[in-house]
């Protein structure tokens, strides 16, 4: 079985990449981030990845099974949360 990934951040996320693409069990599916030349030099790499500029799109995918981000960003999320 194989679980599809969502990438958000391409900060270390690009890492995430390679990590997810190397590991026979997952497809890394979509990713995200707002720097519009980091996505495409991900998309020139990886042509059948979706690519996202907004985080909404991979969190609202049914397609996705997992969500890989950098913990920041989580910290960022909770903060913002209880604003």
């Amino acid at each position: 079985m194989s679980l599809n990934v969502g990438i958000i951040g391409l900060g270390v996320g690009e890492k995430h990449i390679v990590g997810y693409s190397n590991h026979p069990n997952s497809d890394v599916v979509a990713v995200c981030d707002f720097d519009t030349v980091k996505l495409n030099q991900v998309k020139s790499c990886y042509p059948d990845i979706q690519i996202y500029e907004n985080s909404l799109d991979i969190i609202e995918n049914d397609n996705i099974d997992i969500i890989s981000l950098h913990h920041m960003i989580v910290i960022t999320m909770i903060k913002y949360l209880e604003e």
